[in-house]
């Protein structure tokens, strides 16, 4: 299925998930962030992938971005101030809140995520990192950085799997036995694909809806 419809998935599964949960304002915009990265990840080993190109995106942007913070902060203002209660508003903050003090869990989980990301350009499209095997070690990645909160990349995770089951060329979920499940009942870019994207997509703002 495309990127979008992936997201929007993504979206409805974090989103329900949170309103069972009742999360707060900056708990609701953490997991529907790593809800969104979770459901574009998989597609990380193809590099025509929406989460291929948004990483060199936020690669680049971010080290802009950390620039200029460091100059907004190396010249103190009162403005500063106010980006900062902004900041700690809209739950920036809350993601920070969750990673561990102790730095070895910050870095083990880096680079277990550095390393799959590498070894999932060595292996099929939809194998891997479409399989309950790149699920565990993904998510682990992510627990060792967020804590708890990984709970929302591995519901986006899962949605992409569960999505993909519908399509044609099916994925390995088993990897590495190379076993496919395909249930072949949607094209990816078919009028179905956008048509179960768009109702994902209205899922999540009903959800939304009633929780906010």
């Amino acid at each position: 299925m495309t990127g979008k419809t992936h997201i929007s998935i993504g979206l409805m599964s974090s989103a329900a998930v949170l309103s069972v949960n009742h999360s707060s304002t900056g708990g609701l915009l953490v997991g529907l962030a790593l809800g969104t990265v979770g459901a574009l990840m998989p597609d990380i080993d193809t590099g025509k992938s929406t989460i291929s190109y948004r990483i060199r995106q936020i690669t680049t942007y971010g080290i802009v971005a950390l620039l200029a913070v460091y100059v907004l902060m190396s010249n103190f203002s009162p403005q500063v101030e106010k980006i900062n209660l902004f900041l700690k508003g809209i739950g920036v903050y809350k993601i920070f809140d969750r990673m561990p003090h102790n730095s070895e869990f910050l870095n083990t989980g880096l680079a277990i995520l550095i390393v799959c990301i590498i070894f999932s350009k060595f292996t099929k499209h939809r194998s891997f990192t479409h399989s309950i095997l790149g699920l565990f070690i993904f998510t682990l990645g992510f627990y060792l950085i967020v804590g708890n909160a990984a709970l929302y990349f591995a519901v986006g995770f899962v949605s992409h799997m569960l999505a993909d089951t519908l399509t044609n060329s099916g994925i390995g979920v088993f990897y590495p036995i190379k076993t496919k499940i395909a249930l072949k009942l949607v094209h990816t870019g078919s009028m179905i694909d956008h048509f179960i994207g768009g109702a994902a997509f209205v899922l999540f703002i009903v959800v939304m809806t009633k929780n906010l």
